[in-house]
């Protein structure tokens, strides 16, 4: 998995994540919303969860799909989410268990541009 990170403003804890999976193992068990990390209260039972997400193209280059539940399918997949409270030093969940996430990279300009933030209500 290789993993893309981005603060989209310097006073939020919002980062916009961008991860090219690439496992033998994924298969229709997977799901998005199974990706993020335990919430900072130490509830085991709260995570911080991808959400705003975007299924993107094989070379991260477009958009394919951009709603809930996008993120669909099995062998390689290429997709961008934000995640609030990233913590880098924390591993990160997904359908497959727990894993320490690779260094931290910034979010090539035309990313920000295929996936603007969205503010939540």
């Amino acid at each position: 998995m290789s993993l893309e990170m981005m603060n989209p403003r310097a006073t939020t804890s919002i980062n916009l994540c961008s991860s090219k999976l690439r496992s033998k193992g994924i298969d229709e068990r997977f799901t998005l919303s199974d990706f993020g990390q335990h919430d900072l209260s130490g509830d085991p039972q709260r995570m911080m969860v991808a959400y705003d997400e975007a299924l993107l193209s094989a070379d991260g280059e477009s958009v394919i799909q951009r709603q809930m539940e996008c993120v669909q399918g099995t062998g390689i997949l290429r997709f961008a989410c934000y995640l609030h409270e990233y913590a880098p030093a924390r591993p990160l969940r997904w359908t497959y268990g727990e894993f320490m996430p690779p260094p931290v990279e910034s979010v090539p300009v035309r990313l920000t541009m295929l996936v603007p933030y969205n503010a939540c209500s």
